[in-house]
């Protein structure tokens, strides 16, 4: 009888690491619809401190909520045209700045072939061609993209957190309120 009973000692702790596995893994599966949830989470943390303040200011959570989602887009937006204006100016005045990298280079192959270092150009102008800029300027911009498809996403979900969240007080009273079945 003790060995049946030493046998099933380890099963709980099997069971508990197997579900912790099995979480895991899970949530590493669901991890962007899970960033983009929390992030909508935060924004509406973020927007719930002027809605409130709207609602006790007698205006309707409706059109409070409408007010903070058009505060909330429009800085969005602001900050879209600024890093796009940023890449613009960048792209257009790369010349210039591949002309100033491109002496500098020359600067470090000559002290470093004043201490003896033989470095050849491939290893040093590697990383100034214009390929290797468009790539990565390609790459943001394809970024971009995704970035805006996810904020309607984001967007959407904060605006029904936000129009939800001035009942949720009271809904969590009448919870905590209904009597416990026996």
């Amino acid at each position: 009888m003790t060995d049946q009973a030493n046998s099933h000692r380890g099963t709980p702790l099997l069971i508990i690491g197997a579900s912790v596995v099995v979480v895991l893994w899970g949530i590493y599966l669901a991890q962007s619809v899970l960033v983009l949830f929390l992030v909508s989470v935060f924004l509406a943390f973020i927007g719930r401190v002027p809605v409130v303040w709207m609602e006790r200011h007698h205006v309707p959570s409706v059109v409070a909520v409408l007010i903070v989602m058009g505060a909330m887009v429009t800085l969005l937006m602001g900050i879209g045209v600024v890093v796009g204006a940023s890449l613009t100016n960048f792209s257009g005045a790369w010349p210039s700045y591949q002309a100033r990298i491109h002496d500098m280079i020359f600067g470090l192959k000559a002290f470093l072939a004043r201490k003896g270092i033989r470095i050849t150009d491939d290893v040093l102008f590697g990383f100034n061609s214009p390929g290797a800029v468009m790539n990565f300027t390609a790459g943001v911009f394809a970024g971009l993209s995704s970035v805006l498809s996810n904020m309607l996403l984001v967007l959407f979900t904060m605006t029904f957190m936000l129009l939800e969240a001035s009942g949720l007080p009271a809904k969590l009273r009448l919870v905590h309120e209904y009597p416990k079945a026996s």
